[in-house]
């Protein structure tokens, strides 16, 4: 746990989200080898997760149409509509990325024209800081700089995992939508985190409560000026073939 957490922590100006994301690239039957193909899809899934970060970033009412061929999912650049403010690398905007799972070539389900895909699932560091940046520099978003924000202290306890800590950690950014949620400090089973935002303590401490991050509970714990102490309680969700199995609420196992 203490490895992630610093990991998590490890670049204190920016505001890095961790997101999975697939990549997925048509398979040529021009003899390229399979590491370029690889490659290849790494760099699919590299968009993907910032795409979903910029997506997240912009206000809710916020479109663009979508030019033809813009969805095309082994496409190894950022899409058309975000290209006018992101420029098309998205290497550009991931601090650090990982194959999780090289899934290989696969019978075809998502590249069209092509009979086979290869495909990886990639973990990817997006530095929303600068996608933010560049949104506010092109005029589809406030500047974060001249924005009025509310800053709190946000004191986790009870973290016995890095997942709990991430679990929360994604109710802020991608549930609560704050503008930056920023470690300050790592303890063992505690974090400091200073999270800016439209939210005060109080307003801040009602929306985790009522949270809706699978598996995650926040318990209030203690309230000191800009400084709002909480626990968190996580509990891993269940796999949908874990859900599947598991008796109906109220109906004990092996009942008539």
């Amino acid at each position: 746990m203490a490895i992630g957490l610093l990991l998590a922590g490890s670049a204190s100006a920016a505001d890095l989200q961790r997101v999975e994301a697939v990549g997925v690239v048509a398979v040529q039957e021009d003899g390229s080898e399979g590491a370029s193909q690889r490659n290849l899809a790494v760099g699919a899934a590299v968009a993907r997760a910032v795409e979903r970060v910029a997506q997240g970033a912009l206000p809710k009412d916020w479109s663009a149409e979508a030019p033809p061929g813009d969805e095309e999912p082994g496409a190894a650049e950022i899409a058309a509509r975000f290209a006018p403010a992101l420029g098309s690398d998205p290497f550009e905007y991931a601090t650090r990325f990982r194959i999780v799972e090289d899934r290989g070539i696969r019978r075809a389900l998502l590249s069209r024209d092509a009979d086979h895909e290869y495909v990886v699932l990639v973990e990817v560091f997006v530095d929303a800081s600068r996608i933010r940046e560049r949104f506010a520099a092109v005029g589809w978003t406030e500047d974060p700089a001249q924005s009025e924000t509310t800053r709190v202290r946000l004191v986790l306890e009870g973290l016995d995992s890095f997942e709990a800590y991430d679990a929360l950690r994604r109710a802020l950014v991608d549930e609560l939508r704050v503008r930056s949620a920023v470690p300050l400090e790592f303890t063992r089973g505690r974090a400091v985190l200073a999270v800016d935002g439209d939210y005060d303590p109080e307003a801040l401490l009602a929306a985790l409560v009522d949270s809706t991050e699978p598996g995650l509970r926040v318990v209030p714990v203690g309230r000191e000026e800009e400084t709002l102490t909480v626990l968190v309680d996580w509990t891993a969700p269940l796999a949908p073939a874990e859900r599947s199995a598991a008796p109906p609420a109220g109906r004990a196992q092996g009942a008539d």
